[in-house]
């Protein structure tokens, strides 16, 4: 009996040094304490909190991201960077926030890994990479396909703009023209999950079905203002409301437009309003609206 012991122990011992060994080598630690394990590789210089990135490391991250974009790369290398995964993934929310051309990623498109060789005194890794899993099962021509649809879509729209008229009468045009032409997805608050599910919050299906919920009316304002007329615009998003809708910069000032509430629900034909048209902060406040962020700040 003392023997079965004595060989439980001594496996159970080797065993464990094993584990040790593996770990030591796996990690490449340069400092490791049995019972108080700890590692020395200047981790204290991860950033684990997206509010401490630099504004030069946010510029840059964000700009490896966009490339990357740009050219269908599907790996981002992030091990320079010392920050964590949510970091990570908190500026890629920025800047799928920020462009909307970039309507056919959703963040969880986003995979981020991490470096086992590299983390900081509570068991924060950093980051090492992220992937990118594109839609259409990563077939770029679909995508192309895709963004030259919107990209046409929002040009047929501007088509009745000149160059004489001012940016707030381009804004109004294409509110106008949003609130006319599309309709709010009443799918949204179906009691029916299914048909809810099937609730419309991008721009290709907006600008293809016709119908879309706050998100999709945000997103086709700030593309075309932004990224087809120039005009300077960002997205407010108030979580408590569930609501989402544009801040653009007009005449030295920025104004709030909320194009989903000024399309009548259920659907006019013919009708616009126009009480959410240039509002100030103070008057979105007064008119239904508070406990919003901006996408760009």
């Amino acid at each position: 009996m003392k023997e079965k012991n004595f060989k439980r122990k001594f496996l159970a011992a080797t065993l464990g040094a094993l584990i040790v060994v593996n770990i030591m080598s796996l990690c490449d630690l340069s400092v490791v304490k049995l019972g108080n394990f700890s590692a020395n590789l200047n981790s204290d210089e991860i950033t684990t909190s997206v509010d401490d990135v630099t504004d030069e490391t946010r510029e840059s991250l964000k700009q490896d991201i966009i490339y990357a974009l740009d050219n269908f790369e599907t790996r981002i290398p992030l091990s320079d960077y010392n920050i964590t995964t949510d970091v990570f993934s908190s500026i890629a929310s920025e800047v799928l926030e920020q462009n909307p051309q970039y309507f056919y990623i959703a963040i969880n498109s986003f995979t981020a890994g991490y470096s086992l060789n590299k983390y900081n005194s509570t068991g924060l890794f950093v980051a090492s990479s992220a992937t990118i899993n594109y839609p259409e099962n990563g077939d770029t021509e679909a995508i192309k396909n895709k963004i030259n649809f919107v990209s046409e879509t929002a040009d047929q729209i501007i088509s009745g703009i000149d160059d004489s008229m001012s940016d707030i009468e381009k804004a109004l045009y294409v509110h106008d023209y949003l609130a006319l032409n599309y309709k709010y997805d009443e799918r949204i608050h179906s009691s029916d999950p299914n048909e809810r599910s099937q609730s419309v919050f991008d721009i290709y299906n907006f600008f293809s079905q016709g119908t879309g919920v706050c998100q999709a009316y945000t997103t086709a304002y700030k593309y075309i203002m932004q990224y087809k007329l120039g005009i300077p615009s960002k997205m407010a998003i108030s979580s408590s409301m569930g609501h989402a809708w544009n801040i653009i910069y007009v005449n030295g000032n920025w104004y709030h437009v909320d194009v989903t509430w000024d399309d009548p629900t259920p659907d006019m034909e013919g009708t616009v309003n126009h009480n959410y048209f240039l509002m100030s902060d103070e008057a979105m406040l007064a008119n239904d609206h508070h406990d919003w962020r901006i996408s760009d700040d």
